[in-house]
């Protein structure tokens, strides 16, 4: 802070990101949570995460992970998907979505602030400061997006066509033995320590 009082301006070192682009239509019976462990497995296929904590390779760890091609997500799902990126080391996670998803998220949270503020709650000034700002982005909604011309350390393809088994059963991606993982990779479909 000292450094930006003294010269106007304050360099920051911004993290670089990873793009992970889902293609296709998501599969019946497939979650979200599939989606989040889909992540990991294609980075391990492309060698870009290892299992191993000898020679560990993490491209997530410390980089932001830019997700695309879930556009019509639920606002509560996005935010499901987004915050498991901690779970990769990530230093944190964006999610590109059509506006409408969020045009149903904002009026919904309108009509819960407006019944807050009639029952009472809270300070009232607050809530309708909130609900004045949701308004004027309602009004002339605009979302940020990457640039054209972004780079990233990595893009990670997945095809959701691909996905048509949980990646998972009882355990996480995070416990299960390397060799599930492996095995998973390299699409055998049997496995000794495979979840039952």
């Amino acid at each position: 802070m000292a450094f930006a009082a003294a010269t106007g301006v304050m360099p920051l070192d911004m993290p670089e990101s990873v793009l992970v682009r889902f293609k296709g239509k998501m599969q019946p019976g497939i979650t979200l949570r599939d989606l989040v462990h889909a992540i990991p497995l294609y980075a391990i296929k492309q060698g870009l995460l290892t299992v191993e904590k000898k020679g560990k390779k993490n491209i997530f760890s410390g980089r932001i992970l830019e997700i695309e091609g879930l556009p019509d997500l639920k606002v509560e799902q996005a935010f499901e998907l987004t915050d498991a990126s901690a779970e990769r080391s990530a230093a944190g996670c964006t999610i590109k979505l059509n506006k409408e998803p969020i045009v149903e998220y904002l009026n919904s949270n309108i009509v819960l602030l407006k019944w807050m503020i009639a029952e009472g709650y809270g300070d009232r000034r607050t809530l309708e400061r909130r609900i004045q700002g949701m308004e004027k982005w309602l009004a002339d909604p605009q979302l940020l997006e990457a640039d054209a011309d972004a780079e990233y350390a990595a893009v990670i393809d997945i095809d959701l066509a691909d996905i048509k088994s949980r990646f998972c059963a009882r355990r996480t991606i995070r416990t299960m033995p390397a060799c599930c993982l492996m095995c998973r990779a390299r699409r055998s479909t049997k496995c000794s320590s495979a979840p039952a």
